[in-house]
């Protein structure tokens, strides 16, 4: 199975972004968007993972997370990354960022601690909204005068997720769920 751990937004987040997708397909900003289920922030990519090596992935998630207090985040920011095959579109994040970064590190170190490598690239945090997006100069500058205003949530958990990948796109589910302290 292929797995990863996430923040999951809150419903009113998720909603919030579906927003920003809908003006950003309005201006003609063409691309794969993420399907409002699949919105998270990645925390830990772990590919794919032999299912009898479960239990002690979420024994290693449950002791990261009840060493990790809760914290709120807010949306920030929309960007882009660029890409050969077409640029990846995310929502950027701010707040408490110490504690963010502090949960991925936590995160990594708990699942380095049953054999998985380390995260080997620096910690971008964001939230993906599209794949194989095309952006001109007109884009960039709609892109970057989108506010996001009144938008902060609450982190108190963690996700596991499955993620199993089809030709319409990926197809995410919940493995587990972990609450912090």
């Amino acid at each position: 199975m292929r797995l990863f751990v996430a923040v999951k937004p809150p419903g009113d987040i998720v909603k919030h972004i579906e927003y920003i997708c809908e003006r950003l397909r309005a201006q003609g900003i063409d691309g794969r968007y993420t399907k409002p289920d699949n919105i998270h922030l990645t925390l830990k990519f772990m590919g794919e993972v032999e299912e009898a090596r479960l239990d002690g992935i979420k024994a290693a998630l449950s002791q990261a997370a009840k060493s990790s207090p809760s914290f709120y985040l807010n949306l920030k920011d929309v960007g882009f990354f660029r890409r050969n095959k077409g640029d990846i579109l995310w929502v950027g994040v701010d707040g408490d960022m110490e504690k963010l970064t502090g949960l991925h590190k936590t995160v990594d170190r708990c699942l380095r601690g049953i054999g998985f490598k380390g995260d080997s690239r620096p910690f971008k945090p964001h939230i993906t909204i599209a794949r194989g997006v095309r952006l001109d100069n007109d884009a960039i500058e709609f892109i970057k005068g989108i506010a996001l205003d009144d938008n902060g949530f609450k982190v108190d958990r963690i996700s596991l997720m499955s993620s199993v990948l089809h030709r319409q796109g990926p197809i995410y589910s919940g493995v587990g769920t972990f609450r912090l302290t």
